[in-house]
C-alpha cells in the first residue's frame, strides 16, 4: 500500500465511527512511521538487514589499558548476528554484552586482533584490540526506511500485513486520541489492537527463520 491509500484507509476507519473527526496526513504519516519502527524494531525482518565494514583501531587508555571500539551505523536497530574479521580472515566472536566481553578475555594480553564484539548503545566494542587497524564486516538489523512522500511503500513490510499493522496501528494511535472514544473506554481502539495483533503474528512466522543475535556465552563445566 501507498502512503495516500494508507491516509485513505485511517480516515475511512475512523470517519465510520467518529464522523465529525478527520486528521491531517502529517499526523497520520507520524503514527504510521511510529508504527513502522516499532514492529521492525521488535521483529528480524528480512528486508531490514543490513551490511557495514567498519574499521577499529588501537587505542590504549590510562585506565583500562585497551578498548578497541567504533561508533555503530546511523541505521542500527538491533541484533547483530554475524561478524567477520576482513584482515584476519576469521569469523568474530558475539557477546551478550561489554562485560561478557572482558570477562573472556580477564588475564589475557589485550593486544592483537579483533576476535570478540559486543554491542554497548552507540558503540560496537572489540577484544583483542588490534595493533594496526583492522576491517570488521558486521551484519545486523537496521531501521526501516521512513514514509515520507505519497507514493512510498513500506517496503521491508510483506504487501499482505500492511493495512493489518500499519492501518490499524495508526487507527488505533488515532482513536485513542478522540474524547469521545476515551470516554467510551477505548472499545474501539481495543478492536483495532486486537486486529493488529493478528497481523504481528503472521509477521512473526513470516521472520520465523531469519538470523538473528546468537551471543556466545561461556559455560564452564562443572563437576558434582
Amino acid at each position: 500500500m501507498t502512503v495516500t491509500e494508507m491516509y485513505e484507509k485511517v480516515n475511512f476507519n475512523i470517519r465510520a465511527i467518529y464522523s465529525d473527526q478527520i486528521f491531517l496526513d502529517t499526523v497520520i504519516l507520524a503514527e504510521l512511521n511510529t508504527e513502522l519502527a516499532e514492529v521492525a524494531g521488535d521483529y528480524c525482518i528480512p528486508k531490514c538487514k543490513k551490511t557495514k565494514t567498519v574499521t577499529f583501531e588501537a587505542d590504549e587508555d590510562s585506565i583500562t589499558g585497551y578498548e578497541a571500539k567504533v561508533r555503530v551505523p546511523t541505521n542500527f536497530d538491533h541484533d547483530l548476528f554475524d561478524v567477520w574479521n576482513e584482515t584476519q580472515d576469521s569469523r568474530v566472536t558475539i557477546y551478550p554484552n561489554v562485560a561478557a566481553l572482558y570477562k573472556e578475555y580477564d588475564g589475557c594480553t589485550l593486544s592483537g586482533s579483533v576476535a570478540g564484539i559486543a554491542h554497548d548503545d552507540d558503540y560496537l566494542w572489540a577484544l583483542l584490540c588490534p595493533e594496526t587497524e583492522e576491517d570488521v564486516t558486521i551484519q545486523y538489523y537496521g531501521t526501516p526506511d521512513t514514509l515520507s512522500e505519497d507514493e512510498d511503500e513500506p517496503d521491508c513490510l510483506p504487501t499482505r500485513l500492511h493495512e493489518g499493522i500499519l492501518v490499524n496501528g495508526a487507527t488505533a494511535r488515532l482513536l485513542g486520541k478522540i474524547k469521545a472514544e476515551i470516554d467510551a473506554g477505548n472499545k474501539n481502539v481495543n478492536k483495532y489492537l486486537a486486529d493488529r495483533l493478528v497481523a504481528v503474528a503472521r509477521l512473526a512466522e513470516h521472520c520465523k527463520q531469519s538470523p538473528r543475535s546468537k551471543p556466545y556465552r561461556n559455560r564452564r563445566i562443572q563437576y558434582f
